[in-house]
Formats: structure tokens, sequence, C-alpha cells
């Protein structure tokens, strides 16, 4: 499988955060990116959940909680999470995919385009599960939280 250069503006933050994690899990950060993006079909493949990043409580509570629910995202803080939830793609990324789908919407791409295109709507759609994986892992912690008091 080919790939192709996306760049995705992070909070300084969350790109320190994912290294730590990426070191914790002796794993290149593209690998463990690719883990993050792909639900895991058991714990055993899951991410370490005793992130130092995250307080001891919270990342217990992810850990019991993602133990059965493949679809949340362990061993990140809060902040991490947050910063991933909201993640958009770099300027430079989106006027290309733009660009892309107008002349495609035209029928004036040619094939090398064509499939540059459809990498970058994939690899989108990738970071949209990433993205909804934080949101729905924040949920689940709000759940477990309870209500603010």
């Amino acid at each position: 499988m080919g790939s192709t250069t996306v760049t995705v503006e992070l909070p300084r933050k969350l790109y320190r955060d994912l290294q730590a994690l990426a070191s914790r899990e002796h794993a290149d950060l593209t690998v463990l990116l690719e883990r993050l993006i792909k639900a895991p079909q058991n714990r055993s493949e899951q991410l370490a959940t005793n992130s130092s990043s995250a307080p001891a409580s919270l990342t217990e509570h992810q850990g019991g909680a993602a133990a059965g629910d493949p679809n949340m995202l362990v061993g990140l803080s809060r902040n991490a999470l947050m910063a991933l939830a909201s993640g958009v793609l770099a300027s430079a990324g989106q006027a290309r995919l733009t660009n892309l789908l107008e002349r495609n919407r035209l029928a004036t791409l040619t094939v090398v385009e064509e499939r540059e295109l459809d990498t970058l709507v994939e690899e989108v759609d990738q970071m949209n599960l990433i993205k909804a994986r934080a949101l729905y892992t924040l949920q689940k912690l709000d759940e477990i939280a309870g209500p603010a008091t």
C-alpha cells in the first residue's frame, strides 16, 4: 500500500502527549496513529492505560470503561482527547482537497489527481473517525464521572 503526505496541525501539547505515548508503547508515531484510527478488535490490541499525562483515576476509569468497548481511545489525557476531537486538516491540505474536489466536479482531473483525491478523502475520513472516537471517549468519561457538583 502506498502513502500520501497529509499535514495536520496539532496543538504542541497533544503532539508531545502522542510522542510520549508512542515512546511508552515502543512504537513509531505513525504506528501509534494507525492504532488510534483503527478500532482494536480485542483488549490485547488496545493501547496501554498507564498514561502519565492523565491523572491515575481518569486513566483507571478510562481503562475499565474501555475493557469491553473497542471504540474508546485509551491512554490519552482529557486535553489530548479534546484536541483530537477538535482537530482540522491543515490549511494547505484543505486547500488542495478543495481544489481537487472542484476540479473533480468539473471532470478535469487527471488519473493521478483522481488517485490523490481518493487518498485525501480516505485520510480525511480516517481523521473524522479519530475525532468521533475522541468525542465518544469524552462522553463516556463524563458518564463515568457523573454529574458535576
